[in-house]
């Protein structure tokens, strides 16, 4: 039997520019600290999820059962507890339109 796709999903941190509109000039008030992405990194690595820095975010993927105990429902995921001092939201990239 065939294991179910993982789930992608990007994490997208608090930081001194959240809510604002970036531009060249602001870029950096929307980086994460370093101690900011260790902690949220090492919690999700202990979770079971693979993770990749990308600079203003992460890049994540997780077993759908997984992903499900620690987001909740796919459609409006949720930011558990344990990072809630450091992470704005949970996003899934919109499904493809094939045709």
């Amino acid at each position: 039997m065939r294991e179910p796709a993982p789930v992608a999903f990007e994490v997208l941190f608090k930081t001194r520019g959240s809510g604002a509109v970036p531009t060249a000039a602001t870029r950096e008030a929307f980086r994460p600290s370093p101690q900011t992405v260790q902690a949220t990194l090492g919690w999700l690595q202990s979770q079971g999820v693979s993770c990749h820095d990308t600079g203003f975010s992460l890049a994540c993927s997780a077993p759908a059962d997984r992903f499900a105990a620690l987001f909740g429902d796919a459609r409006r995921p949720r930011v558990p507890p344990a990072l809630a001092p450091w992470v704005e939201s949970i996003n899934l990239p919109p499904t493809p339109d094939l045709f």
